[in-house]
């Protein structure tokens, strides 16, 4: 048996990782004495379980004294639901009512779409210099990721860093709902990389238990996916 000693905190992180790689399949092998029967599946387009991402809300953006990458992840989320809402409700609503002949009041609500395009824009956007310097990890650090927010989103009307926020390297993202100040300094790298250690892979592949055992196998197909 092959033993390591590990750091509380980073063996915390690690672990924290694993079972979010081994989550991503689309449903949990039966542990149950049943099966979900066909009226318990998910309806995924008649196929009954399918790889898909469902998210269930009430809208809870999240500010706190010190904001990191979850928070952004969390907001981020909240922006794309807001962009369905307004769509949804209010786009495709009033647009039926016009075709209808129907007397109504234009509703003036906020576009988020400026929001959306800071976080995910391709190439410049939030994310994408995030992956950026997560693929050139041993050069790239927290702090390289700020100065390269401020050098590309800087100008965008939906960011603020000033010189605090700079010193700090803290930046600012206005989003539908009000502002959030994030931290680069709180490990945006490392929580996007997302590392786990592969022995603990292993410890689930050994356990007794046939859930820990079934993470452990969907872990280790994330891990040889990497």
């Amino acid at each position: 048996r092959q033993q390591q000693q590990q750091n509380p905190q980073k063996g915390k992180k690690r672990q924290k990782a694993l079972f979010k790689r081994a989550s991503v399949e689309p449903r949990m092998p039966d542990s149950s004495p049943r099966s979900p029967s066909s009226s318990e599946a998910v309806d995924s387009g008649g196929s009954g379980y399918d790889s898909f991402i469902g998210v269930l809300d009430i809208f809870g953006f999240e500010s706190f004294a010190v904001n990191s990458f979850e928070q952004l992840c969390i907001n981020f989320c909240n922006e794309k639901l807001q962009q369905q809402f307004n769509n949804f409700v209010f786009t495709l609503e009033q647009a039926e009512y016009e075709r209808e002949g129907i007397l109504w009041s234009f509703v003036d609500f906020p576009d988020n779409s400026e929001c959306l395009e800071l976080i995910e824009g391709r190439h410049k956007g939030v994310f994408a210099l995030l992956d950026e310097q997560c693929v050139l990890m041993r050069t790239a650090s927290d702090d390289s990721y700020a100065s390269k927010l401020y050098e590309f989103c800087g100008s965008h009307p939906r960011f603020r860093a000033g010189a605090v926020e700079k010193r700090e390297r803290h930046f600012a993202v206005r989003h539908y709902a009000g502002e959030v100040l994030y931290d680069c300094r709180t490990g945006f790298l490392e929580k996007n990389v997302d590392k786990f250690n592969p022995l603990f892979v292993d410890l689930l592949l050994t356990s007794k238990a046939r859930l820990m055992r079934a993470l452990g196998q969907r872990a280790e197909r994330s891990m040889n996916q990497m």
